[in-house]
């Protein structure tokens, strides 16, 4: 952790007073790579956080205000950010689904977005319908700038909704993926947890996912594998802490297989101390 001193402060010291300065936390700046574990040269994916922003796979640019969407993706159309269109059918989840298509003959792409009551924590996956051999998608989630209150100790749970977006078919809109998802952290240490009863909206149920212990930043974002029940690495997640003693928190999650490709987010609340408790 670094110490950081402002001019004011360096002005009171240098004129002798004795003022304590307060530490000021310097928000991190890192892509996270994910490799295996028992061949460290083969790495699968890469979790990049900047600034409070963690992103995994070709998202670009993002802003949502619980509202209005706007997205930057690849070959998503002429504007830097492209406003997409509401999907107002009812959910039964706290996710709101988006679309955008800049013509019929350019990709078409879906979204799904969510946010914490007041913003501390916002999240967003994007997947178009894949065009010439190839997906654009991905997911990022956003801690707002001063919202993190962190712990300086204990443990604490969340638990809520997981979404995603699946290619199960080329040609054709991505299919949504819905689970569960519980998280433990340790804010002296470690965060890690699940994703249980995935189902393709639709379809196939598909298998659990374990998030492995990843490492609590001092900001309070954090990076690192997805694995199946088996312990190999099939992807990758990476999220953000907010909220007043970080009563929120929010993730993006790869997941990838031979024939299919999945990215997923979640916004969540904390329910207790102990996972029991959720």
């Amino acid at each position: 952790m670094y110490k950081i001193l402002g001019m004011t402060a360096i002005a009171a010291l240098l004129a002798g007073c004795a003022d304590e300065v307060a530490e000021v936390i310097v928000p991190t700046d890192e892509v996270i790579t994910v490799c295996d574990a028992e061949d460290p040269e083969t790495c699968t994916s890469e979790v990049d956080i900047n600034n409070g922003v963690v992103s995994i796979g070709d998202l670009q640019a993002v802003t949502y205000n619980g509202t209005t969407l706007r997205v930057q993706i690849a070959l998503d159309g002429p504007d830097a950010l492209q406003v997409y269109e509401l999907d107002d059918s009812v959910r039964t989840d706290d996710y709101q689904k988006y679309t955008f298509a800049a013509s019929s003959l350019n990709r078409a792409y879906t979204a799904l977005a969510g946010r914490s009551p007041d913003g501390e924590v916002t999240a967003v996956v994007v997947m178009d319908e894949g065009q010439f051999n190839r997906y654009f998608a991905g997911a990022t989630v956003a801690q707002d700038e001063g919202s993190f209150d962190r712990p300086s100790a204990g443990t604490a749970s969340y638990s809520g909704d997981y979404v995603g977006l699946i290619n199960t078919t080329a040609g054709n809109e991505p299919s949504e993926v819905r689970g569960v998802v519980l998280l433990n952290a340790n804010f002296n240490d470690k965060v890690e947890g699940s994703i249980t009863g995935r189902l393709v909206v639709g379809g196939a149920a598909l298998t659990d996912l374990v998030l492995f212990n990843a490492d609590i930043k001092a900001d309070g974002v954090f990076g690192g594998a997805v694995q199946d029940s088996g312990g190999d690495n099939v992807g990758s997640y990476g999220g953000a802490f907010g909220g007043s003693q970080a009563e929120y928190v929010g993730g993006a999650v790869s997941v990838e297989t031979d024939t299919l490709q999945e990215y997923g987010i979640f916004v969540i609340e904390t329910c207790g101390s102990l996972a029991d408790d959720c």
